[in-house]
């Protein structure tokens, strides 16, 4: 498991512990991973994390402008 995501999801309030953390699919614009939650009162079930990707956020400021001109 990826620690910093395992972090990232330690802040939100999940009943249960994380099972594994795993990559899904293969965006262009996201990065999307399962995060798997076992606790031993129900089934295993799930949440997706989503990310943008690194291209994306190493260039904001010229996206937003990008965004602005077509308005």
């Amino acid at each position: 498991m990826n620690k910093a995501y395992g972090k990232i999801v330690s802040n939100f309030s999940i009943d249960g512990s994380v099972k594994s953390i795993e990559p899904l699919g293969n965006g262009l614009i996201n990065d999307t991973f399962k995060v798997t939650i076992t606790d031993s009162s129900t089934p295993d079930y799930g949440y997706f994390l989503r990310t943008a990707a690194n291209f994306v956020t190493a260039h904001l400021p010229e996206m937003a402008q990008f965004i602005a001109s077509l308005k």
